[in-house]
């Protein structure tokens, strides 16, 4: 069983490499480019395993988005 990651990346560069490394290991991955937190507000967690991501994102940092994510 694979298991289901979401994938938080500001750097659309990045988010390819990062994605493709996860997909060579074996993961099912949703990846997304977040430029601002309008566009975290729009994000479920539901239903995925594990969240990756960058540290640092655009209006904040990725503890935060992840600790909003669980909320909902």
């Amino acid at each position: 069983m694979s298991l289901r990651l979401l994938l938080l990346e500001d750097n659309p560069h990045d988010q390819e490499l990062i994605l493709r490394a996860l997909q060579k290991d074996g993961f099912e991955v949703r990846a997304t480019v977040v430029r601002s937190q309008a566009e975290l507000q729009g994000l479920q967690a539901e239903g995925f395993d594990a969240v990756v991501a960058d540290y640092r994102l655009p209006d904040g940092n990725a503890v935060t988005a992840i600790g909003e994510l669980r909320q909902r």
